[in-house]
């Protein structure tokens, strides 16, 4: 595939969330993941693809979505490696 790479998003001190409710992940996340310098411009209008190594409750991935599409995406589609035993586990 010749798809660019773009290093699209970066981390700002996260808290463990291991210990977390659900409200209390999707804040962290919330809190911890902002956009890169310069980013609109290469995700305006494109089909980005986001990949996490794990979900639990999709905290991560919805934050960063949004973001995504706050800065132009014209569409986010999120894979991950694996999704922990969790009955309050979501994919959005």
């Amino acid at each position: 595939l010749e798809m660019p790479l773009v290093r699209t998003l970066r981390n700002c001190g996260r808290v463990a969330q291991k210990t977390l409710d659900h409200a209390q992940r999707a804040q962290a996340a919330r809190q911890a993941i902002r956009l890169r310098p310069s980013v609109s411009a290469a995700v305006r209008g494109k089909t980005v693809v986001l990949v996490d190594d794990i979900t639990t409750v999709g905290a991560t991935l919805a934050a960063a979505t949004r973001l995504l599409r706050d800065a132009g995406a014209g569409q986010v589609v999120c894979c991950v490696v694996g999704v922990t035993d969790n009955d309050t586990a979501t994919c959005r």
